[in-house]
């Protein structure tokens, strides 16, 4: 069964740490959807003017891409980020 993913890096990183997982995801016919946090890798937001909920929007952007149910994958930063997607969400 075909599954959207979106996969959220952590404080110190981009989307490029995500990358190799996405491809072997895709590989296997999922799509897969991964974005540069504000203020993160090619993003051209201030990281220091950056709140949670700027992540947290960030990422529900990305959710409405998917255009559909997605699995939310967070690494480090990630995690608390998707925690409050759900629960803003739900």
């Amino acid at each position: 069964m075909k599954m959207n993913y979106v996969l959220v890096h952590g404080a110190w990183g981009g989307k490029w740490e995500l990358e190799e997982i996405g491809q072997k995801l895709r590989s296997k016919g999922h799509n897969v959807l991964i974005d540069n946090l504000p203020g993160h890798g090619d993003d051209v937001a201030n990281a220091k003017t950056v709140t949670m909920n700027d992540y947290v929007q960030s990422v529900i952007n990305t959710i409405d891409k998917a255009g559909g149910k997605v699995v939310l994958v967070g690494h480090s930063l990630g995690g608390a980020i998707i925690s409050q997607v759900g629960e803003s969400t739900s």
